[in-house]
């Protein structure tokens, strides 16, 4: 349940997947002419605009759609705020992921080109998967890296938060709370799980802020934007 939880949390707000390459392992051959420039460092790992850009693009993409004009004035407190969370995202992503390694976190082969397959088999054709992969402007071998690593993030908070168990009292609590806000919720045995599942989620975000935080304290970052 809370490898799902930190999957959830890591892929749909660090995770870089097909938009980015993480910066812990450079591609062969990249370089910082290629990559843009650096905007961050985290112990002299550096992190690169073009990675930033597509993050902050990918945040953007989401608000377009409610009908954010960022070009417009109304919109630069939010745009600014958004490169704010981008690159604290990134700085976040880099700092659980070095700390994974060091630890000895890995991901199993077996599992990782199972994803792979997965993500192939979602395309009709081999060619047209090469031809996803280019208009993202990414390799092959960058998206194993990044599926890789999110892997790796997801073992690592499952190990190092641990999970906690929710009593019955607390579902029943949460219970009366949706009943006094829903007229016609289901019986309480046909969304115990969902119960269960918000409940943990709740604590997994308490629990994960405090242990990302600790570890940003413990880590050299210099912000370069």
């Amino acid at each position: 349940m809370l490898r799902k939880l930190g999957l959830i949390l890591l892929v749909g707000v660090l995770a870089l997947s097909f938009a980015a390459c993480t910066a812990t392992e450079e591609a062969p051959g990249a370089s910082e002419t290629n990559q843009g420039e650096v905007v961050a460092l985290v112990n002299n790992q550096e992190i690169y605009k073009s990675d930033f850009d597509r993050v902050l693009e990918g945040m953007k993409s989401q608000y377009l759609q409610f009908g954010i004009d960022f070009d417009s004035e109304d919109a630069k407190e939010i745009l600014v705020e958004l490169e704010k969370e981008a690159i604290n995202n990134l700085v976040r992503h880099e700092v659980l992921l070095q700390d994974a390694k060091e630890k000895g976190y890995e991901a199993p082969q077996d599992e990782l080109d199972y994803e792979i397959e997965r993500i192939k088999g979602q395309f009709e054709s081999e060619e047209e998967f090469e031809n996803a992969l280019e208009i993202n402007n990414i390799t092959l071998e960058q998206l194993k890296r990044n599926i890789g690593n999110e892997m790796i993030l997801g073992e690592y908070l499952q190990q190092e938060l641990g999970e906690e168990s929710v009593t019955e009292e607390e579902l029943r609590e949460l219970y009366e709370v949706y009943s006094e806000m829903m007229e016609d919720i289901p019986e309480f045995e046909e969304i115990r799980y969902q119960l269960i599942e918000e409940i943990q989620y709740e604590r997994f975000q308490e629990k994960f802020e405090v242990y990302v935080g600790k570890l940003m304290e413990e880590n050299t970052i210099e912000i370069l934007l």
